[in-house]
């Protein structure tokens, strides 16, 4: 069986399923804005430093 090697890459992944239920929901407010929004919200939700 495969798995996680650590808990921050089993972390990661279950943000971006999370993210990407957002996005196919609409329900966050910053997919109604501009590209730079939806970059933003993203470098926050995976804690990229751009």
């Amino acid at each position: 069986m495969m798995g996680f090697k650590s808990l921050v890459s089993a972390k990661r992944v279950i943000k971006g399923i999370e993210a990407i239920n957002m996005i196919i929901k609409k329900q966050s407010c910053f997919f109604a804005k501009s590209f730079q929004d939806q970059v933003q919200f993203f470098n926050r939700l995976f804690n990229v430093c751009a």
